[in-house]
């Protein structure tokens, strides 16, 4: 199922990013009934820097914002599937949109001590580039596969606090050890 969705969103993505660099091509019929049923409009694809939010409501995220996040998932994910690649990028926009826990801001969660590596691992990926467009289109919509309580991954295998969710490649990803799913 989880295989079925990805190569679905996919597909819809590297679709919907032509739509969206070239204004006069709208969406189709079809287009618009799957974004309709994934809680998706044709404004919120056509635009990464929008994000639906855990309580509902858009919220705008920088262009710099946009390219450490690039940076983050090349550096702990650039040689894992675009699957985990997304992930990675929504493991960090959980943590931005729980700021009881975490910092209110994607470089205040990136830039924590000992949490996320942000060195320099060359340009992002294709992969990369369509990871995180995945991620931030498909932020807390029908479409995302990691849940709003993922925070954790870990290389290797699971953390030891926390419940394990799933794994991608190399990535073990886990929730707070109080959620239930």
């Amino acid at each position: 199922m989880i295989g079925i969705s990805i190569s679905m969103k996919l597909l819809t993505v590297l679709m919907l990013a032509c739509i969206s660099k070239n204004p006069e091509v709208n969406m189709t019929f079809q287009e618009q009934q799957f974004a309709k049923q994934y809680g998706l409009n044709e404004s919120d694809l056509a635009d990464p820097h929008s994000i639906l939010t855990v309580s509902g409501d858009r919220t705008y995220i920088t262009d710099e914002e946009i390219e450490l996040l690039k940076r983050v998932v090349m550096s702990e994910a650039g040689n894992q599937s675009v699957e985990c690649q997304e992930a990675v990028a929504t493991v960090i926009l959980n943590r931005w949109q729980n700021p009881d826990k975490f910092s209110d801001t994607i470089s205040g969660v990136i830039n924590a001590p000992g949490q996320f590596s942000t060195r320099d691992n060359g340009e992002p990926t294709l992969s990369v580039e369509v990871a995180v467009f995945n991620a931030l289109t498909y932020y807390n919509t029908y479409c995302q596969d990691i849940p709003s309580s993922v925070y954790y991954f870990r290389s290797g295998h699971y953390h030891d606090f926390g419940m394990p969710y799933c794994s991608f490649g190399d990535l073990y990803f886990s929730t707070d050890k109080d959620v239930v799913l």
